[in-house]
């Protein structure tokens, strides 16, 4: 079977986690691709752009955003974006739910900027963080 760009780029996400001491166990959930769950108490979504350069751009559609909010409260969530091959930025439920409007039925977006070697400036179809993720935060941040 060919190796999909998007199974790559998982890889890069999930490897710096599995490498990490805090890991114990990780599985993808059944029928949703790019939705594990980290350490038994831990939902990721995963979502890739291979663009080279910023500004990197992600889109939810309503079954993206539903299923994220079926989930939230049951656990720790995090989105874990693959920023072509130069990071992986973790928001966790807060950071999300300020960039992302949970209720919404429309198509949804976080756009990821970052000048050369700096930190993720992030903004969304529902607002915009104040402050920038570095991005030596991952996987600590998901880990912590």
């Amino acid at each position: 079977m060919k190796i999909r760009n998007k199974e790559l780029y998982h890889g890069a996400a999930l490897l710096r986690i599995v490498e990490d001491k805090s890991f114990t166990a990780l599985n993808s959930v059944r029928g949703e691709y790019g939705h594990y769950l980290l350490n038994a108490d831990r939902h990721l979504f995963v979502k890739v752009t291979t663009k080279a350069a910023p500004p990197w751009q992600f889109s939810y559609n309503r079954d993206d955003i539903a299923k994220i909010a079926r989930v939230l409260g049951s656990g720790k969530v995090f989105i874990c974006l693959v920023c072509g091959r130069m990071a992986v930025c973790a928001l966790n439920q807060a950071e999300m739910q300020h960039l992302l409007q949970m209720s919404a039925a429309n198509q949804q977006w976080i756009r990821v900027q970052s000048p050369k070697g700096g930190s993720c400036h992030m903004s969304g179809s529902n607002g915009k963080l104040k402050r920038a993720i570095a991005r030596n935060a991952f996987p600590k941040k998901v880990l912590a």
